[in-house]
């Protein structure tokens, strides 16, 4: 049996407090920063792959305070 919430179409992802890609703290990446941006767009590339998306591109939207100007332009070149 299906379970009910894949009967329902998935074609937005929205995130929030994922994190700065660019900034470092105390001289250190975010590794988890980077591992919840990839897990978002796992995310939308397995609901289109399993027919969740019904065949349409899942978009990602992602806010944080701490984007600056070269964290949105990464994430644009994503898509």
């Amino acid at each position: 049996m299906q379970p009910r919430f894949w009967s329902s179409t998935i074609t937005r992802i929205v995130a929030f407090g994922l994190g700065t890609l660019g900034k470092a703290e105390f001289g250190n990446v975010s590794v988890r920063s980077y591992a919840q941006h990839a897990a978002m767009l796992t995310m939308a590339t397995i609901l289109k792959e399993k027919g969740i998306s019904k065949g349409r591109d899942v978009q990602c939207f992602a806010q944080d305070p701490w984007y600056d100007e070269k964290d949105v332009e990464f994430l644009r070149g994503l898509g």
